[in-house]
């Protein structure tokens, strides 16, 4: 039988693997990067531990990080990007007010952020880059490789902050910025 998910194919219900399970099963559904993205008050997704949001591969549950902390009653894509709204304060991990945003970035490590006040520019960039946080407070910046590794930390001092980048060589980085109130991180581009 399923347990709380299930798939129509035109003419019989069968169960997503074991299916979700906690106090309630999913209230949204979306479609993303070829996989079943679901969120609502579950807790278990295929007997795996998945704190609210978890994705079905076709065969297989994965949680998403480490999830929300409270209620998850909604998702869409826009522009590329994976939204969930509820009625959560946490979201993989770090501070969101009720809305965040998961992308799987190009290298396939997990690029979550959980809002828009990071601008990063030009992207693509060269030698220098502009890094601009629209509600500014005391944060901490690193620049960080495909392989995890950090290439630049520093202390922002300012809205906007300019980094020389020149010594990093062409590729792929995520430019991460830490604070009391939030985590985010973007993909930036080197040429």
């Amino acid at each position: 039988p399923a347990s709380m998910c299930a798939k129509w194919n035109g003419t019989a219900w069968s169960p997503l693997g074991t299916g979700l399970s906690g106090l309630a099963g999913a209230y949204a559904l979306t479609p993303y990067n070829g996989e079943l993205y679901v969120a609502g008050l579950f807790t278990v997704a295929g007997g795996n531990p998945a704190s609210r949001v978890a994705r079905w591969n076709g065969s297989t549950w994965s949680p998403l990080t480490s999830g929300t902390n409270n209620y998850t009653w909604s998702m869409c894509v826009y522009n590329s990007d994976l939204y969930i709204g509820g009625s959560f304060t946490n979201a993989g991990g770090n501070n969101a007010n009720y809305i965040a945003k998961w992308n799987i970035a190009a290298s396939g490590i997990q690029d979550y952020s959980v809002n828009n006040n990071l601008n990063i520019f030009p992207n693509p960039a060269n030698d220098n880059l502009t890094i601009e946080l629209k509600q500014y407070e005391s944060s901490y910046l690193q620049i960080i490789d495909a392989k995890g590794q950090t290439c630049v930390a520093l202390k922002m001092d300012s809205e906007n902050t300019n980094v020389n980048i020149s010594s990093l060589a062409k590729g792929i980085y995520f430019v991460k910025i830490i604070n009391q109130r939030t985590t985010v991180v973007k993909k930036l581009i080197k040429d």
